[in-house]
């Protein structure tokens, strides 16, 4: 299945932020400035839902989003 996340970054000062579904496979692009970011991603399992930051990162996460988009046959 295909989730489309979404999150806001909030304050931005510096490090790096994604959205992570399953393990590496499912991992989205990093983010290092304030704005909405929305992807598609295919998890390589579902057993973590998460936004993963950097440690030296420092801003807010907020507006966090995932849902399944279903495929409809033609």
């Amino acid at each position: 299945s295909t989730y489309q996340t979404s999150f806001t970054v909030l304050n931005y000062t510096v490090g790096n932020s994604r959205f992570l579904l399953g393990n590496i496979g499912g991992a989205g692009v990093n983010r290092s400035a304030n704005g909405v970011y929305t992807e598609n991603l295919i998890p390589d399992s579902t057993t973590n839902i998460k936004v993963r930051a950097d440690s030296n990162f420092v801003g807010s996460i907020d507006n966090v989003s995932v849902k399944r988009l279903i495929e409809v046959a033609p």
